[in-house]
């Protein structure tokens, strides 16, 4: 781990989730929001108690905080962030106050987020404190089109279809905030749409099937060993 005192003033991305549990999806979103946003590093930020999430069955912080280590583990450009007192924050305005206190006061944040993520912006808890200070680079999903990825293979009209529509829902979100008084900054990744999820990789771990192809080694392993959904 790097102490944040020890960081020189750099572009630090917060990518947040449940991760419940992490998949190649999300790998290949921080590796384009790493490559495009220039970034020094991708902080891993999941969620204690999610506000949109009521499945009693997620696994503990503990558990999920574990998968995720063990996801990243190959990749020295992406960090687990350790909050520095429990339980972490709830909330997107708590923890990029957090954030702040934690490392230098230069640093300039970067937040990651899905498009049906993004679209929510507007109704985040006391967003005009949390949207200013962050540039947001956002990645299309399928599930903007189709709702959950389905796992299916999809062509190049899908994709399309997805990047113009992440592209739209930016500009809608930009709109709604500006009337706010709030300039945001933002962009859409340019990258594929995944289409896989945790809901899907979750429901084959019920079902016995295979999930080599969609996890790390070390995620397929784990869950191998540690049965979390059944």
């Amino acid at each position: 781990m790097v102490a944040p005192s020890s960081l020189c003033p750099q572009r630090l991305a917060l990518l947040g989730g449940a991760f419940n549990p992490p998949h190649w999806g999300h790998l290949h979103l921080a590796q384009a929001a790493y490559d495009q946003g220039q970034l020094d590093q991708v902080l891993w930020v999941p969620s204690y108690s999610p506000p949109h999430k009521s499945d009693p069955a997620l696994p503990s912080w503990q558990q999920r905080m574990q998968l995720v280590d063990l996801a990243i583990a190959p990749y020295p450009q992406f960090h687990l962030w350790q909050p520095p007192h429990l339980p972490p924050p709830r909330y997107g305005v708590d923890l990029l106050h957090t954030l702040q206190q934690q490392y230098a006061p230069q640093t300039h944040w970067v937040w990651i987020v899905g498009a049906d993520t993004f679209q929510t912006l507007p109704r985040w808890y006391r967003v005009l404190e949390v949207a200013p200070k962050c540039d947001w680079l956002v990645a299309p999903r399928l599930g903007d089109l189709s709702g959950e990825p389905s796992g299916e293979p999809f062509g190049d009209d899908v994709a399309g279809h997805s990047q113009q529509h992440c592209q739209q829902v930016g500009e809608q979100v930009a709109h709604a905030l500006r009337d706010q008084g709030v300039d945001l900054t933002w962009r859409c990744l340019n990258m594929p749409v995944i289409p896989m999820s945790s809901t899907d990789i979750r429901q084959r771990c019920r079902d016995r099937q295979p999930i080599d192809h969609l996890v790390p080694e070390a995620i397929a392993t784990y869950l191998n060993d540690h049965p979390l959904y059944g």
